[in-house]
């Protein structure tokens, strides 16, 4: 895996979660 995927990855998890909280 590549560090780059990883980062985006844990980019998109974050925003799911900042959106479901409605933060």
């Amino acid at each position: 895996m590549d560090v780059f995927e990883i980062l985006a990855d844990v980019g998109r998890n974050r925003v799911g979660i900042a959106g479901r909280e409605g933060r």
